[in-house]
C-alpha cells in the first residue's frame, strides 16, 4: 500500500511538472527565478529520499534522482552566489556514483556489475578537480586507466568474467594513444584506436569459433577505423551515413540468416534510419520545413522497422511491436505538426506518464471470488 501511495504521489508530481513546463513553453506563466528552481529541486530531492526509505533500501535506484536533484539545487544556488569551479562537475558525477556503490555493498555477489559504473564515474569526478594542474593528455590517460581498473578487478575477482579483459585492454590502449596524440595526426590516432579495439574481439573468434558474435564488433570497429582514417577528405554528413549503414549491415545479415535472429532487425532498421537522415542532411537544410521533414522521416523509418516485425508475428514473438510502431508514427506526426515547438512534446509525455501512474495505481484491487 505504501508503494502505491509513493507511485501516486510521483504521478501527481509528474503531471504538475509537465503542466509547469507546458504552460512555460506556451508563455502562459513566466520563467521561474533560479532561486525558486533551486528550492524546487531540493524539495524533489527530499521527496526522492523519502521514497527511497519508504520503498525499501534495496530499491537503491531512488538515490539517483535524490542525489541528482540535490546537486542541481546546490549548483543553482552557488551559481547565483557567484561561486563557480570544477568541483561542481565533481559534485554531479559523485552524486551519480554513490547509488552504484550502495548497490554493490548491499549485495556484492549479485550487484558486482555496479562497481564498474560507480568506480568510473567517481574517478572521472575526482580527476576533474585537477584539470588545471595536469595536461590534457595526462588527464585523458588517467581517465582511461581509471575506467580499466574496475574491469580488471571484476576479472580478478571471478575468472568466469573473462569478457572484462576486453574493456581493460581497450582502455589501456586508449591511454597509450592519448599520451602519444601530440606526435601523430588525429585521424591516425582514431583509426589506430578502432583497430586496436577490434583486435581482442577477433582473437576471441579465432580461439572460439562458436563465439560468432565477436565478428560483429570486429567488423564494426574495423569499419569505423577506416571511416576515421579517411574522414578528412569526406564531408561529415557522408562519413556519418557511411558509418551508420556499415553498422546496420551485419545486423541485416544476421536477421536474414534465420528466424531466431528476428531481433537483429531492430538495430538494423534504427541504424539505417539514422544513416538515411545523415545522408539526406548532406543535401538538405536541417532547419525550417526541410529539418522538420528529416525528423519525420527518422521517426517513420524507425516506426516501419517495428511495423515489419509486427507483420511477422505469426512466426516470431513480435506481437508487442505494434506499440512502438504506432508510438513512433505518432511522434512523426507530432514533429510534422509542431515543427520547431517540439519541446511541447516532452511536457505532453510527462503528463501522459504521470496520468498513467495515477490511474494504474489508483485502481481498487479486484475482489477474488
Amino acid at each position: 500500500m505504501k508503494g502505491k501511495r509513493v507511485d501516486i504521489f510521483w504521478g501527481l508530481m509528474l503531471v504538475f511538472m509537465g503542466g509547469l513546463f507546458l504552460t512555460r513553453n506556451l508563455g502562459i506563466v513566466p520563467d521561474l527565478s533560479p532561486i525558486l528552481w533551486s528550492f524546487l529541486f531540493m524539495a524533489a530531492s527530499i521527496g526522492f529520499f523519502a521514497s527511497y526509505f519508504i520503498k525499501g533500501k534495496e530499491q537503491w535506484w531512488w538515490l539517483f534522482p535524490a542525489l541528482g536533484s540535490a546537486s542541481i539545487a546546490v549548483i543553482i544556488w552557488l551559481a547565483e552566489a557567484g561561486i563557480d569551479g570544477a568541483f561542481m562537475g565533481t559534485m554531479v558525477l559523485w552524486s551519480a556514483a554513490i547509488p552504484f556503490f550502495m548497490a554493490y555493498f548491499q549485495d556484492r555477489k549479485a550487484n558486482w556489475w555496479a562497481l564498474i559504473p560507480g568506480w568510473v564515474t567517481a574517478v572521472i569526478g575526482g580527476i576533474i578537480l585537477f584539470e588545471n594542474a595536469l595536461s590534457d593528455e595526462l588527464i585523458g590517460a588517467m581517465i582511461m586507466v581509471g575506467i580499466a581498473l574496475p574491469f580488471l578487478f571484476v576479472y580478478l575477482s571471478n575468472r568466469k568474467h573473462w569478457w572484462a579483459l576486453i574493456p581493460t585492454y581497450v582502455m589501456g590502449v586508449l591511454a597509450v594513444i592519448i599520451l602519444l596524440s601530440n606526435s601523430v595526426s588525429g585521424e591516425l590516432v582514431g583509426a589506430l584506436f578502432m583497430f586496436a579495439t577490434a583486435l581482442p574481439f577477433f582473437v576471441i573468434y579465432l580461439l572460439r569459433h562458436e563465439q560468432r558474435w565477436a565478428l560483429i564488433p570486429t567488423y564494426v570497429l574495423g569499419v569505423l577505423g577506416l571511416v576515421v582514417l579517411f574522414s578528412s577528405g569526406v564531408r561529415g554528413e557522408f562519413v556519418g551515413a557511411m558509418f551508420m549503414f556499415a553498422l546496420a549491415l551485419p545486423f541485416f545479415i544476421l536477421y536474414l540468416s534465420g528466424k531466431l535472429y528476428w531481433w537483429a532487425l531492430i538495430p538494423a532498421g534504427i541504424l539505417s534510419s539514422i544513416g538515411l537522415i545523415a545522408l539526406l542532411s548532406g543535401f538538405m537544410s536541417t532547419e525550417g520545413w526541410q529539418g522538420r521533414l528529416l525528423g519525420v522521416l527518422l521517426f517513420l523509418g524507425m516506426s516501419a522497422t517495428f511495423g515489419v516485425l509486427w507483420l511477422q508475428r505469426q512466426r516470431t514473438p513480435t506481437e508487442w511491436a505494434k506499440y512502438p510502431a504506432v508510438g513512433l508514427a505518432i511522434a512523426a506526426l507530432l514533429v510534422m505538426v509542431l515543427g520547431e515547438h517540439t519541446e511541447i512534446l516532452s511536457a505532453i509525455v510527462l503528463i501522459a506518464i504521470g496520468a498513467w501512474l495515477i490511474i494504474e495505481n489508483g485502481r481498487r484491487p479486484k475482489l477474488k471470488g
